[in-house]
Protein backbone atom coordinates (compact mmCIF):
# COMPACT_ATOMS: atom_id res chain seq x y z
CA UNK A 1 0.00 0.00 0.00
CA UNK A 2 2.62 2.76 0.67
CA UNK A 3 4.58 1.74 -2.17
CA UNK A 4 1.69 2.40 -4.58
CA UNK A 5 1.53 6.12 -2.60
CA UNK A 6 4.31 6.48 -3.61
CA UNK A 7 4.00 5.78 -7.29
CA UNK A 8 1.01 8.12 -6.80
CA UNK A 9 3.06 11.06 -5.31
CA UNK A 10 5.59 10.35 -8.38
CA UNK A 11 2.68 10.31 -10.53
CA UNK A 12 0.90 13.34 -9.69
CA UNK A 13 4.16 14.94 -9.56
CA UNK A 14 5.38 13.79 -12.77
CA UNK A 15 1.74 14.81 -14.44
CA UNK A 16 2.22 18.48 -12.78
CA UNK A 17 5.76 19.06 -14.38
CA UNK A 18 3.83 17.71 -17.47
CA UNK A 19 1.41 20.60 -17.29
CA UNK A 20 3.74 23.68 -15.84
CA UNK A 21 6.24 22.77 -19.11
CA UNK A 22 2.84 22.48 -21.62
CA UNK A 23 1.73 26.03 -20.06
CA UNK A 24 4.99 27.31 -20.68
CA UNK A 25 5.14 26.26 -24.18
CA UNK A 26 2.05 27.12 -24.74
CA UNK A 27 3.07 31.08 -23.64
CA UNK A 28 5.70 30.64 -25.72
CA UNK A 29 3.46 29.39 -28.68
CA UNK A 30 1.16 32.32 -27.70
CA UNK A 31 3.27 35.10 -28.15
CA UNK A 32 5.04 33.65 -31.68
CA UNK A 33 1.88 33.46 -33.09
CA UNK A 34 1.06 37.24 -32.07
CA UNK A 35 4.59 38.41 -33.10
CA UNK A 36 3.56 36.67 -36.53
CA UNK A 37 0.66 38.40 -36.79
CA UNK A 38 2.27 41.87 -35.88
CA UNK A 39 5.11 41.13 -37.70
CA UNK A 40 2.70 40.95 -41.24
CA UNK A 41 0.81 43.49 -40.16
CA UNK A 42 3.68 45.45 -39.80
CA UNK A 43 4.62 44.60 -43.28
CA UNK A 44 1.21 45.31 -44.94
CA UNK A 45 1.44 49.29 -42.64
CA UNK A 46 4.71 49.80 -43.87
CA UNK A 47 3.82 49.13 -47.66
CA UNK A 48 0.57 50.84 -47.37
CA UNK A 49 2.63 54.17 -46.23
CA UNK A 50 4.95 53.71 -49.09
CA UNK A 51 2.07 53.75 -51.27
CA UNK A 52 0.59 56.18 -49.86
CA UNK A 53 3.51 58.41 -50.71
CA UNK A 54 2.23 58.51 -54.39
CA UNK A 55 -1.42 57.46 -54.31
CA UNK A 56 -4.64 57.98 -52.17
CA UNK A 57 -5.89 55.64 -49.18
CA UNK A 58 -8.05 53.34 -51.28
CA UNK A 59 -5.59 52.89 -54.04
CA UNK A 60 -2.50 52.66 -52.25
CA UNK A 61 -4.78 49.70 -50.06
CA UNK A 62 -5.58 47.80 -53.14
CA UNK A 63 -2.06 48.21 -54.48
CA UNK A 64 -1.00 46.01 -51.40
CA UNK A 65 -3.93 43.72 -52.04
CA UNK A 66 -2.17 43.18 -55.92
CA UNK A 67 0.87 42.34 -53.95
CA UNK A 68 -0.40 39.95 -51.68
CA UNK A 69 -2.18 38.26 -54.71
CA UNK A 70 0.59 37.74 -56.55
CA UNK A 71 2.72 36.46 -53.85
CA UNK A 72 0.23 34.05 -52.88
CA UNK A 73 -0.49 30.45 -54.91
CA UNK A 74 -4.79 30.07 -55.39
CA UNK A 75 -4.46 27.70 -53.11
CA UNK A 76 -5.37 30.40 -50.61
CA UNK A 77 -8.48 31.78 -51.36
CA UNK A 78 -8.80 35.55 -50.48
CA UNK A 79 -11.01 35.41 -48.04
CA UNK A 80 -8.80 33.44 -46.28
CA UNK A 81 -5.57 35.80 -46.80
CA UNK A 82 -8.29 39.14 -46.20
CA UNK A 83 -9.41 38.04 -43.12
CA UNK A 84 -5.71 37.18 -42.06
CA UNK A 85 -4.69 40.54 -42.78
CA UNK A 86 -7.36 41.65 -41.13
CA UNK A 87 -6.33 39.80 -38.16
CA UNK A 88 -3.10 41.13 -38.42
CA UNK A 89 -3.63 44.73 -38.78
CA UNK A 90 -5.62 44.82 -35.46
CA UNK A 91 -2.62 42.86 -33.63
CA UNK A 92 -0.34 45.12 -35.30
CA UNK A 93 -1.96 48.29 -34.43
CA UNK A 94 -2.54 46.81 -30.67
CA UNK A 95 0.85 46.69 -30.51
CA UNK A 96 2.49 49.43 -32.12
CA UNK A 97 0.83 51.85 -30.00
CA UNK A 98 1.34 49.86 -26.55
CA UNK A 99 4.63 48.77 -27.26
CA UNK A 100 5.81 45.31 -29.32
CA UNK A 101 7.64 44.16 -26.05
CA UNK A 102 4.63 44.04 -24.53
CA UNK A 103 4.30 41.05 -26.33
CA UNK A 104 6.43 39.39 -24.46
CA UNK A 105 4.27 39.57 -21.24
CA UNK A 106 1.53 37.87 -22.96
CA UNK A 107 0.59 34.59 -20.33
CA UNK A 108 -2.33 33.72 -19.85
CA UNK A 109 -4.16 35.26 -23.68
CA UNK A 110 -3.81 34.29 -27.01
CA UNK A 111 -3.67 35.63 -30.50
CA UNK A 112 -7.29 34.42 -30.90
CA UNK A 113 -8.61 36.06 -27.56
CA UNK A 114 -6.89 39.12 -28.15
CA UNK A 115 -8.93 39.06 -31.98
CA UNK A 116 -12.39 38.58 -30.37
CA UNK A 117 -11.92 42.20 -28.74
CA UNK A 118 -13.73 44.46 -31.05
CA UNK A 119 -12.02 48.01 -31.86
CA UNK A 120 -13.52 50.23 -29.32
CA UNK A 121 -12.44 47.73 -26.29
CA UNK A 122 -8.93 47.45 -28.31
CA UNK A 123 -9.03 51.31 -28.19
CA UNK A 124 -10.09 51.39 -24.68
CA UNK A 125 -7.26 48.92 -23.67
CA UNK A 126 -4.68 51.19 -25.43
CA UNK A 127 -5.62 54.21 -23.62
CA UNK A 128 -5.74 52.78 -20.36
CA UNK A 129 -2.21 50.66 -20.86
CA UNK A 130 -0.75 54.02 -22.29
CA UNK A 131 -2.29 56.00 -19.27
CA UNK A 132 -0.81 53.29 -16.48
CA UNK A 133 2.75 54.48 -18.62
CA UNK A 134 2.64 57.44 -18.25
CA UNK A 135 1.48 57.25 -14.34
CA UNK A 136 4.76 54.66 -14.02
CA UNK A 137 7.00 57.34 -15.64
CA UNK A 138 5.74 60.44 -13.43
CA UNK A 139 6.25 58.35 -10.10
CA UNK A 140 9.60 57.34 -11.35
CA UNK A 141 10.63 61.00 -11.98
CA UNK A 142 9.24 62.75 -8.78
Amino acid sequence: MEEDKNDDTNSFFNLYCKITKAESQNKISNQEVIKCYFSFGKAISEKTGYYKKFYVEHVAQQKVNDELRQQFSDDISWDNLRKTKEKARKIYNLFSKIGEEKITRIRSISAWDILKINSNDIQDIIEEILIKNKDVISQSCD
